[in-house]
């Protein structure tokens, strides 16, 4: 990434050499300033990036990093390398999201086994008696995240299928309920 046209570690070692002094009025000399400035951006940068990289979440992104939504999307569109990390950083959210899916709908995850109201409790140490109880668990996968993998990784073979034709002016469509319902509405259809 760039700040003003230099790499990020060029601005970082040129702040390490601007003088901490403060002039004889009080104020802070125009240099220190501009760089101090960049500084502040630059941390705040990664701590967006960083951010929007683990949550995908562009305006918690922002608050954590105490932009404002204007400011933000202004450094986006102005520093083109910022903007493209931007992108690499939704990009790579997506990626955990994706093997996030792929660990529940395959592994499973741990749900505590609840029987007449109460968690269950086992010893930690199955040989042990004086072992403490922790909650006895199965794990659960899900069908409903399975089934959207395949549908994104073979659409051709697991999508919604319907036909459509048109016989004496009439509209028949073969296919499930949610996808008549897409269609009426595109075509301008109120049921």
């Amino acid at each position: 990434m760039e700040a003003n046209g230099k790499p990020l570690e060029a601005v970082e070692a040129e702040l390490l050499l601007v003088p901490d002094e403060v002039d004889t009025e009080g104020s802070i000399d125009a240099l220190s300033r501009r760089f101090i400035g960049q500084a502040t951006t630059i941390k705040k940068k990664r701590l967006f990036l960083t951010n929007l990289m683990n949550s995908g979440i562009v305006m918690s992104s922002i608050a954590l990093a105490e932009w404002d939504r204007s400011g933000a999307y202004e450094h986006r569109h102005k520093d083109l390398a910022f903007g493209e990390a931007w992108e690499l950083a939704l990009r790579a959210s997506a990626d955990i999201l994706e093997d996030e899916v792929h660990h529940r709908a395959m592994v499973g995850t741990p749900e505590p086994v609840v029987y007449q109201g109460r968690i269950q409790m086992v010893p930690e140490n199955i040989n042990d008696v004086n072992s403490p109880l922790i909650p006895l668990t199965v794990r659960r996968k899900s069908d409903i995240l399975l089934m959207f993998l395949l549908k994104g990784r073979r659409p051709e073979r697991f999508r919604e299928k319907g036909e459509v034709s048109i016989t004496n002016n009439t509209l028949n469509i073969a296919a499930g309920e949610e996808v008549k319902q897409k269609l009426l509405e595109a075509v301008g259809v109120n049921i």
